[in-house]
Parts: structure tokens; sequence; C-alpha cells
């Protein structure tokens, strides 16, 4: 019994967050971590669910010297109660997000 609520105590603590950072995550068996290009997610997670371009601005000092491309993808994950939120700069993958699907609007 008491290993139970221990369990469930863990499973809540994670579950606590709406977000959760993570590393990488799997499409079709491959593992898509920081670093790869736009290309190669596609080729492996296929085309996003969802996706969105801003312009984000690019700082020297405390000066705006232009402006950079942020693209958003985001791809269901099996279950269907997490959404993976994949951010690129220009085009490689800088951070990728777990959002619960509740929490998470398109």
């Amino acid at each position: 019994m008491k290993i139970l609520i221990l369990r469930i105590s863990i499973f809540m603590i994670l579950l606590s967050g709406s977000a959760i950072a993570d590393e990488s995550i799997n499409c079709r068996g491959k593992i898509i971590d920081r670093g790869m290009t736009m290309e190669e997610v596609r080729e492996h997670c296929g085309k996003p669910d969802y996706s969105s371009v801003d312009d984000q601005a690019v700082h020297q000092g405390n000066k705006i010297r232009g402006t950079t491309p942020v693209t958003t993808w985001h791809y269901k994950q099996p279950g269907g109660m997490l959404i993976a939120v994949l951010v690129f700069d220009v085009d490689k993958l800088q951070s990728i997000k777990l959002v619960d699907k509740y929490e998470e609007e398109f």
C-alpha cells in the first residue's frame, strides 16, 4: 500500500506542471533532439499538426539590431494527452516542450 501511495505521489508531482521541458522526443522510432534541422525533423515526424512563424528581435547590448524568424511546430503525441512543441531559430531546433493538450491552444 505504501508503494502505491508513493507511486501516485510521484505521478502527481510529475503532472503538476503544465509544461515539461524535454531534451528529445521520439518520432517513428527516431530520436529528435536539439540542433536538428527543420528538414531532419520533418523527415522523421512528418508535417506538424500546427505551425507558426514569428519574428523575434535580435539584440546587441540594449539595442535591437534586426529580427530572426522563430518557427514553432506542434505534434500530437501517442496517447493523445500531450503535445510536443518544437521551437526552431532560423533552421535549427532550439527547444522541445511537452504540453498538456488541454492547456495548449492552437
